[in-house]
């Protein structure tokens, strides 16, 4: 049976016509299937979450990344990536998924001090030992020494935490090649 809107099409040689239905529109067509609305209602305020806080990290004028309750490396701003290019970073996302504190403690054990340090103390941001943690320390590299400044600080974001650690480059010294 036709209704309002409804067509039929049919050649003239055709033994049966070809008949097209309109649909009716409402509010709540097209509508995504219950299981993908659900899913699409826990994974908005995530995707929403994630962006704020990228804004944020990538608002700031150091090397920042953004560390997880486990020590993972749960995001990197863009000073961030900018540097580890031009240092020859390998890892193909900045380090964006490794444990952060893991890479301390490696260094840890080959006999950096500098790292154990850090490492001490982003663990006592984590576990909420202590507020904030703040140490420098130097690289040297061929014909040149740098003095950096290490800060990490703990984010809240909603039941998420956080501990946001920067790198920021204090002072460099161009070093005589023939003592090094």
């Amino acid at each position: 049976m036709l209704g309002t809107g409804d067509f039929t099409f049919a050649p003239s040689s055709a033994p049966a016509p070809i008949v097209v239905r309109r649909i009716p529109l409402d509010n709540d067509w097209p509508i995504a299937p219950p299981a993908a609305q659900q899913a699409e209602v826990r994974i908005r305020p995530y995707r929403e979450n994630r962006s704020r806080l990228q804004t944020l990290l990538d608002g700031v004028a150091a090397s920042v990344a953004l560390v997880d309750e486990c020590g993972d490396v749960v995001a990197v701003n863009r000073v961030w990536r900018l540097t580890a290019k031009m240092q020859g970073m390998t890892h193909h996302r900045n380090g964006v998924g490794m444990n952060y504190l893991a890479v301390c403690g490696t260094a840890a054990a080959e006999g950096n001090r500098d790292a154990a340090i850090a490492a001490e103390g982003i663990d006592g941001v984590l576990q909420s030992r202590i507020r904030s943690f703040y140490y420098k320390y130097r690289v040297t590299r061929p014909g040149e020494l740098q003095l950096y400044a290490l800060l990490a600080w703990r984010l809240v974001d909603g039941d998420r935490a956080y501990v946001a650690v920067s790198h920021e480059l204090l002072e460099s010294h161009a070093t005589d090649p023939s003592r090094d």
